[in-house]
């Protein structure tokens, strides 16, 4: 795990000094790799790395690393590299280092841009071809590493931080309008769209190649998540067959030449990897947050399942003002606006592990992969509630609102209920935006400002979702998804575990998005996965086995957050913070302000429930202030 950058010069006259850009660009990314600071130059060719060395400590995997004609710079790790290593010694290739690094650039070598149909891992990177003269770039199939660009007449710059290429002052960057429509709907821009505009994010499952003497770009995606559940077996089958690759691997993500340990939660997610883990290795650590409030803690029962497995247990006490700690931490540093308040609960038990583990495991993509999120069990009831006429459910939506404010706990039921009856006879491929999305769609057009306002908002907003559910031979559930797998998981649950770790300099493996387990989960029968009451069947069935794990099938699911809404109710820090937002209006030819004192103020007087929608206005606000942004 790293951080790479990179400059392609094309006009001199307009790119100066661009070695001393570099250091400065690989001086921005030293949280993601303290251990070493690595540069090479040739021509008008400057390439970054900054290392966190994990596989193979020695000097000798140092990067930018150079084998004959090619010289790579990598973020990631290739979990087979293994077995990759051995095929291509077969094929008379030798090796200077026991690392991933060299095995991957030898991979480049004998498979050409075929290369990441072999890779089984989470990366970004960029190989540069000094005889050819052209530039090669890669991410991983689920987004877990991410890689930003620009590309110009005049120069091409990359890095796996948006920041990165705002701060060589190299353009007049200025604000991405649809990127931020995406942004207020979602609490993320949608690849390959960024915040910035001309600055791309790779699409996951993405190379492109750069050909530097016409200086033109060939992108071509190489993975497609295509559901294969053609052949249906049993529940005993499938079950069978998650352990036996679920198992191999965790074995896989398990390689390290430094200390580790499990993000342990109180779910099914994390106690899979330790049931896996603990059949093949002994002296597992593990590790869990304590939070001071009540209906956001679940240490009682990760301390459980640790005692299940027999690990070396920590546990963090979290409190109030260690997690605001993290809020203006994050405001202050984050590289891209993205609203996902697990951020903050990730970036608080990172922070807790600093110094103890630089190898973490994270159970991100389960859900995805086995329909694990509450949508997916109520997605079959919009069919009844879609049967009822408009004038009836407006009706009952007017007496519920009148005679309930909304819960400011965790996801409480009069919260979610009215999300749900907001979707009332929506089109598909809007629904889950209203549950699980931030800003309404009304709402975003009242706040955003006249000015850089757009007619075809929702034509920007979904556009990719109504791309996904255009297809009819899918299961409305199956669309859903399949919009899981190509968006939140990309841009919000990949994106938010590798900037909070990276913040603190960890690694985080996820051993759900190996390429096996993705391919396993597209074959196994929707009816294995979710039914009305559950999801992730054929994982619960998979911890059966140990009786003392009964309670996780028994329990609520909670996801990784903290108590935003409540904050917001607060006279505290981040409350001054909003309401000198809001005095100043620092961005008022973007947002119209007014509009933001009404909703906190029916969200201070405890009426609706707009913490979410807050929090991402919080964020991008201030974002777009720090970094100087227009539009």
């Amino acid at each position: 795990m790293c951080g790479i950058n990179g400059l392609v010069v094309f006009n001199n006259k307009v790119i100066h000094n661009p070695k001393t850009i570099l250091k400065r660009m690989n001086a921005s990314l030293r949280h993601r790799g303290p251990d070493n600071d690595g540069i090479w130059s040739k021509e008008n060719v400057f390439i970054g790395h900054r290392r966190l060395s994990i596989i193979d400590l020695s000097k000798k995997s140092n990067q930018p690393m150079k084998v004959n004609n090619l010289i790579l710079t990598f973020n990631g790790e290739i979990y087979n590299y293994l077995e990759l290593r051995l095929f291509l010694q077969k094929k008379g290739m030798t090796f200077r280092t026991s690392g991933d690094t060299e095995v991957l650039i030898n991979a480049y070598r004998y498979f050409g841009e075929d290369v990441c149909k072999h890779l089984n891992g989470m990366f970004a990177f960029g190989i540069y071809d000094e005889k050819k003269k052209t530039f090669f770039f890669a991410r991983d199939p689920s987004g877990q590493k991410p890689l930003y660009y620009f590309h110009s007449n005049d120069f091409f710059a990359f890095s796996s931080e948006l920041k990165t290429i705002i701060q060589t002052e190299l353009y007049n960057f200025r604000l991405n309008k649809n990127a931020l429509y995406q942004y207020m709907a979602y609490g993320h821009t949608i690849s390959p769209n960024t915040i910035i505009n001309k600055i791309y994010k790779l699409e996951p499952g993405n190379y492109f190649k750069l050909d530097l003497k016409a200086n033109k770009i060939f992108k071509k995606r190489y993975f497609e998540y295509t559901y294969n559940s053609t052949n249906e077996e049993s529940l005993e089958f499938y079950v069978s067959k998650f352990q036996k690759i679920f198992s191999n691997s965790v074995k896989r993500h398990y390689r390290s030449d430094v200390p580790s340990a499990v993000y342990l939660s109180s779910g099914i997610d994390s106690s899979s990897i330790l049931s896996q883990l603990s059949k093949k290795f002994s002296n597992i650590n593990t590790i869990t947050a304590r939070f001071e409030e009540s209906d956001y803690d679940e240490s009682v029962y990760a301390k459980k399942i640790a005692k299940v497995f027999s690990t070396n247990h920590t546990e963090f006490l979290i409190k109030k003002k260690d997690i605001f700690s993290s809020i203006f931490n994050i405001l202050n540093h984050i590289d891209e606006p993205i609203s996902d308040l697990g951020l903050i609960a990730i970036h608080q038990v990172a922070k807790s592990a600093k110094g103890d583990f630089k190898v973490v495991f994270s159970g991100d993509g389960g859900d995805e992969l086995f329909f694990g999120y509450e949508p997916f069990i109520k997605y079959p009831l919009t069919k009844i509630l879609d049967s009822f006429p408009r004038f009836f459910i407006s009706s009952f939506q007017k007496i519920f609102s009148s005679l309930f404010n909304d819960d400011f706990g965790y996801l409480g039921f009069k919260y979610k209920a009215r999300l749900f009856l907001n979707s009332h006879k929506i089109e598909n491929f809007k629904k889950n935006q209203c549950w699980s999305g931030s800003f309404s769609i009304d709402n975003i057009n009242k706040i955003i400002s006249k000015t850089i306002s757009n007619q075809s908002l929702e034509q920007i907003i979904f556009e990719k979702t109504k791309d996904l559910y255009n297809n009819n031979n899918l299961q409305n559930i199956e669309k859903l998804g399949l919009e899981y797998f190509n968006l939140f998981l990309p841009e919000i649950i990949c994106s938010h575990t590798d900037k909070a770790n990276m913040m603190e300099s960890i690694e985080a493996r996820s051993p759900f998005l190996d390429n096996e387990m993705i391919s396993f989960a597209l074959e196994v029968p929707k009816k294995y996965k979710v039914n009305v009451f559950r999801g992730k069947i054929v994982m619960r069935e998979n911890l059966k086995k140990w009786n003392d794990l009964n309670f996780i099938s028994k329990k609520k699911k909670k996801g990784y957050t903290v108590p935003m809404s409540r904050y917001l109710l607060e006279e505290n820090d981040l409350t001054e913070f909003l309401n000198d937002s809001i005095s100043s209006s620092r961005n008022r030819n973007i947002f119209d302000y007014s509009y933001i004192k009404k909703l906190y103020s029916l969200h201070k007087n405890k009426r609706v429930n707009f913490g979410k929608e807050l929090w991402n206005f919080i964020m991008i606000d201030n974002w777009l202030h720090t970094n100087n942004i227009d539009a």
